[in-house]
């Protein structure tokens, strides 16, 4: 069967996951920087530079941890929404397959009766209490004019 609705919803969760594992990473990473430059703040001017610099750092990599968060929460969400369209898509081709099948059947049914000369035409398709495929048609004898339900064998 051809895939309806291509892609792998665990490996895109997957990936959104590892997304958001890096993005907690970088931000435990910021915050390292950060209560580095808090630490050494005070006294020389290279120890001032040092602690500017992890300061600088720190807001560069909260630019990133910004972007992995988004990048991991927006795959997720793809992950439940790609589920539920393969889920309906299997649903929706099931389905269409079973309709198929009950058209088959009807076919054969109305062949069977017109071949036994019971009947001259179809006059309608529909589903009967179970969703069995029913035809109705019209009786070929003369003088009837009552319709009839035939519901073709499973054959």
């Amino acid at each position: 069967m051809l895939d309806p609705v291509g892609g792998d919803p665990q490996r895109v969760r997957s990936a959104g996951q590892e997304y958001a594992r890096v993005a907690r990473q970088i931000g435990r990473s910021a915050d390292d920087l950060r209560a580095i430059a808090t630490e050494v703040g005070g006294g020389s001017a290279a120890v001032e530079e040092v602690a500017a610099k992890a300061t600088r750092l720190a807001d560069t990599i909260e630019r990133a941890h910004g972007r992995y968060a988004a990048a991991g929460e927006a795959l997720q969400t793809y992950a439940d929404q790609l589920a539920d369209a393969r889920e309906i898509a299997y649903a929706a081709h099931a389905s269409a397959a079973r309709a198929l099948l009950g058209a088959e059947q009807v076919g054969r049914g109305v062949r069977r009766l017109r071949e036994r000369g019971r009947c001259a035409r179809p006059i309608g398709v529909g589903s009967g209490p179970t969703g069995q495929a029913l035809v109705v048609v019209e009786r070929r004898s003369p003088g009837v004019g009552d319709r009839v339900r035939s519901r073709p064998s499973t054959t």
